[in-house]
């Protein structure tokens, strides 16, 4: 597998990623799962989990659904700098 074997996902692509899982996390997520899939460079992991991890609170976490207007703004180019939430 190359590097170009996966080209990256388009803005369209990634919201549709995050509605993805959040459909995912709402129908089958029981607790937590993991996933590791094997990339270009190495072996890439997924946690995901109906909690934060240790120590995390929600402010360590990006809002991807419903998509907030913050990364929306920087999918679209208009960052401000700031971490979207």
């Amino acid at each position: 597998m190359t590097k170009s074997d996966l080209p990256p996902l388009s803005d369209a692509e990634l919201v549709q990623l995050f509605e993805l899982l959040a459909r995912y996390a709402s129908n089958d997520l029981d607790q937590w799962d993991m996933w590791s899939m094997k990339l270009w460079w190495g072996t890439a992991y997924v946690d995901v989990s109906n909690g934060p991890l240790p120590g995390a609170s929600d402010d360590h976490y990006l809002q991807v659904w419903p998509v907030a207007p913050k990364l929306l703004a920087r999918l679209e180019g208009q960052d401000d700098g700031d971490q979207p939430t």
